[in-house]
């Protein structure tokens, strides 16, 4: 297997690191890659990137940051995926990583229309999902959990919206057939989300979010087989 490279921008606090381990950790679990098997950049921390020609696919976590405020780490990393791009190098984004990608190649990015989403969502794949090359492991309908503040308020103009749901329209787009976008989280688990929300409560409320409706909405997912196929697809 050719090494997976990881770009995490930091979405776990501490106290979650330790009980769920990092984005990078929930990413290549969640995809079946062993650690050995994979590059992990630890961005936000420090924006070092690999040479383009070492590298066979790359995944961008989320984060805890905002793509608007044009951290100078996160506009590094878009420069880089600028290059990546020229090089034909498959790209997945999620949450976060999603909004960079789709912000680096001239989407645009804000907060959510309806607010800070925490919860578990009804995902809907469009005829173009159904039959794209990593999505199309999926049925028509699914459930993913999200927790994020902004979204992708327009796809960049070469991009084709793959995925949408009650609170999203952008859930997930493709650009070519190398460069992908999903809002939702394959890596976290009802677990891990419960606890994000709960952390989350004060500023949920102070949105006028019903806390309580997005803590009981909260369950397992299957969404893995996403990250899977396109690992599968890097090789």
């Amino acid at each position: 297997m050719s090494k997976v490279t990881v770009f995490d921008m930091g979405a776990t606090t501490g106290e979650l690191v330790e009980k769920f381990g990092t984005s990078a950790d929930r990413i290549l679990e969640c995809a079946s890659v062993a650690k050995e098997d994979a590059d992990i950049y630890f961005v936000y921390e420090n924006p070092v990137f690999p040479d383009v020609k070492d590298v066979k696919c790359v995944i961008v976590s989320g984060s805890m940051a905002m793509v608007t405020d044009k951290p100078d780490w996160a506009m590094k990393a878009s420069e880089w995926l600028k290059e990546a791009a020229k090089a034909h190098i498959p790209i997945l984004g999620i949450c976060f990583g999603h909004q960079l990608v789709a912000y680096t190649f001239g989407g645009k990015v804000d907060w959510c229309p309806n607010g800070t989403q925490a919860i578990t969502n009804t995902i809907v794949l469009n005829e173009e999902g159904q039959k794209d090359a990593i999505l199309n492991v999926m049925p028509k309908t699914f459930l993913a959990n999200e927790g994020h503040s902004q979204s992708v308020i327009e796809l960049p103009p070469e991009a084709i919206r793959l995925a949408s749901s009650e609170l999203e329209k952008n859930e997930s787009y493709r650009i070519g057939d190398n460069i992908w976008g999903i809002q939702f989280h394959p890596e976290i688990n009802h677990k891990l989300l419960k606890e994000i929300v709960v952390l989350w409560k004060e500023g949920l409320e102070s949105q006028g979010i019903d806390y309580q409706k997005c803590y009981d909405s909260i369950q397992p997912t299957q969404c893995c087989g996403i990250l899977k196929k396109f690992v599968e697809l890097a090789q």
